[in-house]
């Protein structure tokens, strides 16, 4: 097992001394229900919701990093610098992460004007108005739990994740609350595909996810050449030579990590039962039907799917 790297953090910062940063929130967001969806399940292990906030450790330049983001007042998002003051670098680093994370930069009122005249996502945005689509930083973490996720359900999905975090993931202790940091490509890389079957996954799973580690590690792939054309078809077949990552994978990964709106995962199990309850119907709908619900929602397909992921909860 990969070795974990624990250690106590600097003593607890005074409120008088926490450094914050505080980001400007565009129109259509809303934290609370942001917060909804990184609740979803307890077995999370790389943020914690703690009531109004959600706590996250970070490795920037300077080392580890724990924020908690919260929104104080409307359109007001705050990062508070929990174990120490950070570098300027820092700041903007943490900044640019969180403005990544709930997809701050993006103008969802062309979503809004379409969905209001959407028979299926009217009624969604109407409840969930000012949801963000929860955007996942880390390539490698958006693969594996696109690969982890495979043909089981959400719940064991969390299991085998929590495992696999706390097996292979650095850990950081303060205020003897220990916080995680997602494995690292390189090190999932240099381990065996015994490693991971021992925390139940599939021998193929292990298998594709220390592949996937390896085309990481060595630069065979990465976000930034993912991103560099701009070209999300591009995108898409270079995730599809990828060894156990199908149509869905890719879709997932695109929309969830490159940002691609027009991703729309058509074969999760999910988004068929999250449609069939809104239609209140008994069976789920075939794919041709969603196909054509779906034409309507051009360049809007990702942020249809995750309404519709989050109706669910």
């Amino acid at each position: 097992m990969a070795q974990q790297t624990q250690k106590e953090l600097s003593p607890t910062l005074t409120p008088q001394s926490i450094a914050r940063s505080v980001l400007r929130a565009p129109e259509l967001f809303d934290f609370g229900q942001c917060l909804v969806f990184l609740n979803r399940s307890k077995q999370e292990r790389t943020h914690w919701v703690l009531g109004r906030c959600v706590r996250r450790l970070l490795k920037l330049a300077g080392g580890f990093l724990l924020v908690d983001v919260s929104s104080p007042a409307e359109r007001v998002i705050q990062i508070e610098y929990l174990n120490r003051k950070p570098t300027q670098t820092e700041r903007s680093g943490a900044e640019a992460h969180v403005r990544e994370w709930f997809d701050l930069d993006r103008d969802l009122t062309p979503f809004h004007e379409m969905a209001q005249q959407d028979r299926l996502l009217a009624t969604l945005v109407h409840h969930h108005r000012g949801l963000r689509l929860l955007k996942i930083h880390d390539l490698f973490q958006a693969l594996c739990w696109a690969v982890l996720g495979q043909q089981i359900n959400v719940a064991f999905a969390y299991t085998l994740y929590r495992r696999f975090v706390e097996a292979f993931g650095e850990s950081y202790v303060w205020n003897r609350q220990t916080y995680w940091l997602f494995p690292t490509a390189d090190t999932v890389a240099g381990l065996s595909a015994n490693s991971l079957r021992a925390l139940q996954l599939t021998g193929r799973k292990s298998e594709y996810i220390i592949g996937i580690a390896k085309a990481l590690a060595s630069g065979e792939i990465s976000k930034a050449s993912l991103l560099a054309d701009e070209d999300y078809a591009h995108a898409r077949r270079a995730l599809l030579r990828i060894r156990g990552v199908g149509p869905w994978t890719a879709s997932y990964v695109l929309m969830r990590c490159l940002g691609d709106p027009g991703a729309f995962p058509i074969e999760d199990i999910g988004l068929h039962n999250a449609i069939r309850l809104q239609l209140g119907r008994e069976t789920k709908p075939a794919l041709e039907e969603i196909r054509s619900m779906a034409e309507s929602w051009t360049n809007w397909q990702a942020y249809a799917a995750f309404y519709l992921y989050r109706s669910l909860l």
